[in-house]
């Protein structure tokens, strides 16, 4: 019963020092922050709050913003990070987190890295923010977006993109490295380091509902693109997408471009997607991984919400799908196709919307922009142009219409055999091919700027020895 008291008056005692502190983007946010008490809360307007040098927050202190890329803290110090949280109940919601920039090899001299944020071992909380646009010139800097150090961080519902490394050769891992913490409804996109793009575990962790996807390592020979595993045995991966990343062509990741993983490392993947052909090592990759392609809006654009086809749509940052809003969407039966040859079929996904008539309206866009009109819920459709096909559909129920759909690039076109005779007209013909075509390339000299890499099963067809080179 004291015991109970005496926590209780504790905590009036805190709250009644605890303050709501306006902060305007002409104050001083670094010496604000340092000297506020336990449960203040530091309130940011919708602005850009310019630091020249960073900040540690070791009480239990708020930062709160006005919105992602609305309230902007941003770094503009030499050789700074943005700031260090070292309290389980500092936290920073609702902001953006720039600027951050090492010179120096801090990680390595200081023994911490985190370019834009670094969580020390007391913890902290990071709440729908993003970090992007940190960045280390040289070697292990390790974290460039953010790194972790605490066993009771959180972060939840963030960006950590384009985060990059643009000098040495290792020792960067491009959106976070973490080393403890909990991480929930997360997007590691665009960032590039030495060993594991978006994200390098290097403790024990918990991730859940977490995107991992348009990654790339820059020079490293053992990274992968999306995730690297350097330690972290007990680590939990769940209902996660790891997908879409980029390596070096010299990268032998045993999961490349995907993961990759320093030896005798394992860690736990559950219900987590990996594209299909991606090597799943079930020695490292230990629990139950899946493989399965998400279907992204637009990959490469950075758009990383998934179709309603996708196969991997209820995992990942943008989980739970929408299935409430009328929406439709749709697969083909294959993406590539001979003229005059190949039947396509289409076939349409319809949630958020019933009635007791349903009807489908198709149009195919042609290279040449003329169009073809067709119904039904299952149409078929054989291509006469070469090239690349738009499609769109359009859901009309009881009348009313309710949703549309269109995929830019649906199929490709292509002929049993292309006639070439200049250089200019046998890459055109490379770009058209697919599996089964040939390419007849007339006598003459074929002179090229880049190397031909074939990729299908194309056959690339001479004159003749010394009669076509």
């Amino acid at each position: 019963m004291k015991y109970i008291l005496a926590t209780l008056m504790a905590a009036v005692c805190l709250a009644g020092r605890a303050a709501m502190i306006n902060v305007a983007p002409t104050d001083d946010l670094a010496t604000i922050a340092e000297n506020a008490q336990d449960g203040d809360e530091l309130v940011l307007t919708a602005d850009t709050y310019t630091l020249t040098r960073e900040f540690v927050i070791g009480n239990a202190v708020t930062i709160r913003g006005a919105g992602i890329d609305q309230t902007v803290i941003k770094q503009t110090g030499s050789n700074q990070r943005v700031l260090t949280l070292n309290n389980a109940q500092a936290k920073l919601e609702h902001l953006t987190l720039t600027g951050g920039k090492f010179t120096t090899e801090r990680g390595r001299l200081e023994g911490y890295g985190g370019c834009g944020v670094l969580i020390k071992e007391n913890g902290g909380i990071i709440d729908h923010c993003r970090l992007t646009g940190n960045s280390s010139t040289c070697n292990h800097n390790r974290g460039l977006g953010l790194e972790v150090r605490s066993a009771v961080a959180v972060v939840t519902n963030c960006i950590i993109d384009n985060n990059t490394v643009t000098g040495g050769s290792n020792g960067c891992y491009g959106g976070a490295y973490l080393l403890g913490g909990t991480y929930d409804h997360c997007l590691f996109t665009g960032n590039v380091g030495h060993n594991g793009g978006g994200v390098c575990i290097g403790g024990t962790i918990v991730m859940d509902y977490c995107t991992i996807a348009g990654n790339k390592v820059r020079n490293s020979t053992n990274g992968a693109g999306g995730l690297y595993l350097l330690s972290g045995s007990s680590s939990v991966v769940s209902n996660s997408v790891v997908a879409g990343n980029f390596c070096t062509a010299t990268d032998v990741s045993a999961g490349k471009p995907e993961w990759g993983a320093e030896r005798n490392v394992t860690c736990a993947f559950v219900n987590t997607a990996f594209p299909e052909g991606v090597t799943i090592n079930s020695s490292i990759l230990t629990g139950t991984p899946v493989t399965a392609s998400p279907r992204f809006l637009d990959a490469e654009n950075g758009d990383y919400r998934q179709r309603l086809v996708s196969p991997t749509k209820d995992l990942g940052y943008y989980a739970p799908f929408d299935y409430a809003t009328p929406q439709c969407d749709f697969t083909i039966s294959r993406s590539e196709a001979f003229t005059n040859e190949t039947t396509l079929s289409f076939i349409p996904t319809v949630v958020g919307a019933a009635g007791a008539a349903t009807t489908y309206a198709w149009t195919i866009t042609a290279p040449d922009g003329s169009t073809t009109t067709l119904t039904g819920a299952s149409p078929s459709f054989t291509p006469a142009q070469v090239g690349r096909h738009d499609v769109s559909l359009s859901v009309t129920i009881d009348g009313v219409g309710v949703t549309t759909a269109s995929q830019p690039d649906c199929f490709l076109a292509s002929s049993r055999r292309f006639e070439v005779a200049t250089a200019a007209q046998l890459l055109a013909a490379l770009d058209l091919a697919i599996d089964g075509t040939a390419v007849a390339c007339a006598a003459g000299d074929y002179a090229l700027t880049a190397q031909i890499s074939l990729e299908k099963a194309i056959s690339l067809v001479g004159a003749g020895q010394d009669s076509t080179t």
